[in-house]
């Protein structure tokens, strides 16, 4: 997943990201290499010090739909919270911040989606998809505390189709 979604990287920092708390990070890499090459038939290439997936990552639709403002699709492809379950916690730091940033980072975009979405059915008159629009944004996993104007968006939605999450 890393390496689909970030591209090219040198061996020692994938090394260093995965491995570093490790006695010999580039052998870690070694080994999963070979076990993920042997398992996934060539998912991971390296040509002298560079790595690379190739297979594509389904967050790459996922943002590619959201580029072209295909949010019916951007929201058809989330499925929830990036790699929700895989803990980095004990793979050092920065693979949990990376984690965790690209998490938050995808479940904002999808936030924005659902309210993009939500005012537009809005203005089209049909309120009740519009207030679900604005149940989904309001009750996203994992995305950033709302700012105050966010949650304006949400609550107008939310009161559009007369949710029960507009006293919340």
């Amino acid at each position: 997943a890393y390496l689909s979604m970030e591209g090219s990287r040198s061996r020692r920092d994938v090394a260093s990201l995965f491995w570093g708390t490790t006695k010999d990070p580039l052998q870690g890499l070694r080994l999963a290499l070979m076990q993920l090459n042997k398992e996934a038939g060539g998912a991971v290439q390296c040509l002298e010090n560079k790595l690379w997936a190739e297979v594509q990552s389904d967050v790459s639709e996922l943002r590619e739909a959201l580029t072209q403002n295909k949010l019916e699709k951007a929201l058809e492809l989330y499925k929830g919270p990036f790699l929700e379950g895989f803990d980095a916690a004990d793979m050092g730091e920065e693979l949990e911040e990376w984690l965790y940033h690209t998490r938050e980072n995808l479940a904002s975009q999808i936030r924005e989606a659902h309210l993009e979405l939500g005012e537009r059915e809005a203005w089209q008159g049909d309120y009740d998809k519009a207030a679900k629009n604005g149940e989904a944004a309001y009750l996203l996993r994992y995305a950033p505390e709302p700012s105050p104007e966010t949650l304006q968006r949400i609550y107008l939605l939310l009161q559009s189709g007369n949710s029960p999450h507009a006293s919340s």
